[in-house]
């Protein structure tokens, strides 16, 4: 007992100063999302909503990524570190990971609608898919992004949920007003749907070409305010230009909330593919961070708080990294 005891105070030291040392870095950024002590960014919004598990991964967790740079899987031992990480984050969740359903994403406009007859052999097909959406209580959506934006959808009235991973190309093939007329379909009114759009490169950072850029052009005709210009350099803002077509679909804008966070500028601690190659210079593939979307049914809450403590090998290969 009395060795248990002490494993458990250390956990708290270690956890403790983990949180200390990064803190200073990231406390102007706990305004709209909010940063659980450096595990996961969470939206406000949808927290508020009963039984919604919503959240963020930083790189706290390492990397979730499972492609290399040419888009080809990983070597068997880099997945199954991937896959371990990711389990260990939904699991501080109170999500097992076989209550999970991730996409293998593509930058298209592609979605499903996610159900118990078909939840099975979508995971078996490993479909072309961008965007995942669900009446289903109990069941995670899971996106990976790295710059991109990871745009989460609740209806409370319907119970709906939806999970989409929307790129400057996803943008422009119109993935996220696909969402909303799918969830539409389902029974969903736009004015009642909630949206977070999470961390991603900010305008601050996107730099873009001149106006025969490909990403220019698509982006200036959802939204002119979708590309900014500063001195000689133009700059893409993605959340603008997803703000702008949830608003075309009629959605309100005070249910629809946007993280602050750009990955790019806290790539110390949220993976940024630009920052990685652009701002960097460094070679290979950057890491992935993981969006988790979930309904949870009442009466079942299995969050952090009643979690139980994580084991004190989990904290210390967190410390080391």
């Amino acid at each position: 007992m009395h060795k248990e005891r002490l494993a458990e105070e250390l956990v708290v030291v270690k956890q403790a100063d983990l949180v200390r040392k990064h803190r200073k870095k990231l406390q102007l950024l706990d305004v709209m999302f909010k940063l659980d002590d450096l595990e996961h960014v969470k939206s406000p919004l949808l927290a508020a909503s009963p039984n919604i598990v919503q959240a963020s991964s930083t790189l706290q967790w390492g990397s979730m990524r499972l492609k290399d740079p040419a888009g080809r899987p990983l070597v068997a031992s880099e997945r199954l570190k991937a896959e371990e990480n990711l389990a260990i984050f939904l699991q501080r969740l109170g999500i097992e990971p076989e209550q999970a359903i991730g996409m293998n994403q593509v930058h298209s406009s592609n979605i499903a609608v996610v159900n118990e007859h078909n939840l099975a052999a979508l995971r078996r097909a490993e479909a072309p898919l961008d965007g995942l959406l669900t009446e289903e209580a109990n069941l995670a959506l899971l996106c990976r992004t790295a710059d991109c934006l990871p745009v989460s959808f609740h209806d409370p009235k319907t119970g709906i949920i939806g999970l989409a991973h929307a790129g400057w190309k996803g943008v422009a093939a119109g993935i996220l007003p696909k969402m909303v007329m799918q969830m539409e379909r389902m029974g969903s009114s736009a004015g009642d749907i909630l949206t977070a759009i999470g961390p991603a490169i900010g305008a601050c950072c996107y730099e873009v070409g001149g106006a025969k850029d490909e990403r220019v052009r698509l982006l200036s005709m959802i939204s002119e305010e979708a590309v900014k210009d500063r001195g000689y350099k133009r700059y893409l803002d993605l959340r603008q230009a997803a703000q702008a077509q949830l608003l075309g679909m009629g959605m309100l804008k005070k249910r629809i909330e946007v993280s602050p966070i750009c990955t790019c500028c806290q790539r110390e601690n949220f993976p940024s593919a630009y920052g990685w190659r652009y701002v960097d210079q460094k070679a290979g593939a950057a890491d992935s961070m993981i969006t988790v979307m979930m309904r949870r049914v009442a009466g079942q809450d299995k969050s952090a708080d009643s979690a139980g403590v994580l084991p004190l090998s989990f904290w210390q290969n967190i410390v080391a990294r």
